[in-house]
């Protein structure tokens, strides 16, 4: 478990305003919709642009737009189809 420093540190670094002295139960969906949106859209984004563009640089991105359907079996694993289930596993 995170310290309460670190915890405090995290969510200034998301961006959340709210007076971190003054945190209550009642503040929880938006600091959790606050720290998901940071991950999300920042986090990950930031990573996904930075592979964007090596692939670009190496002068794949274009080999790779241009034949999407024959590097598709690659990327991505179609065996299995992703569902909402709460049944499934992933293993």
């Amino acid at each position: 478990m995170l310290h309460e420093e670190q915890i405090l540190s995290r969510l200034v670094e998301a961006g959340y305003t709210k007076s971190l002295s003054q945190l209550s139960l009642s503040d929880r969906d938006e600091i959790i919709s606050t720290l998901v949106a940071f991950y999300l859209f920042l986090k990950v984004k930031a990573v996904m642009d930075q592979f964007r563009d090596g692939l670009e640089m190496a002068g794949l991105l274009e080999f790779m737009k241009k034949y999407t359907d024959q590097l598709r079996p690659l990327f991505v694993d179609e065996s299995s189809p992703l569902t909402a289930s709460k049944n499934e596993t992933i293993l």
